[in-house]
């Protein structure tokens, strides 16, 4: 199989996948919201490798094993919608990525709060305190040339 046609099954396959578990199913372990963040197709297309991701994070676990004792039901339903001859068995995985990538942007987040709360309290990147120091020094030259005169 081409690589073209291997991410086009791929992302079909990812559509269909979370389509079936957006209408649901019956197991309690996946009252959870678990999004389909990516799939990648083995070539020959015999195995489909799905990565998740699960909110809250404390439910991954639980999840993961209801994903796995559900894959032939969630395998052959993405198999009708799609209607594939062969569909691909289905391997589950939780993708931590959404998470390093949210943890990094908080953290970034938190350097600039960190940064503006510094320069302000030096006075710095704040215009009005910057003013207020130029006109002062403006009056105390100016001070300076009249009693030196």
């Amino acid at each position: 199989m081409k690589e073209r046609q291997s991410k086009q099954l791929a992302s079909l396959i990812r559509r269909a996948v979370q389509s079936v578990l957006d209408a649901g199913l019956a197991d309690p372990r996946l009252d959870a919201i678990i999004t389909v963040t990516k799939v990648t197709v083995d070539s020959p297309p015999r195995v489909a490798n799905v990565s998740v991701s699960v909110m809250p994070d404390k439910h991954e676990s639980r999840v993961l094993h209801g994903l796995k004792d559900a894959s032939r039901h969630i395998r052959r339903e993405s198999g009708e919608i799609l209607q594939l001859h062969m569909m691909p068995e289905l391997h589950f995985r939780i993708d931590k990525s959404l998470k390093r990538q949210q943890s990094v942007f908080e953290a970034l987040a938190k350097v600039r709060e960190e940064e503006s709360q510094g320069k302000k309290a030096s006075g710095w990147g704040d215009p009005a305190a910057s003013d207020e120091d130029d006109t002062a020094a403006d009056d105390a030259a100016s001070q300076d040339r009249e009693s030196t005169s």
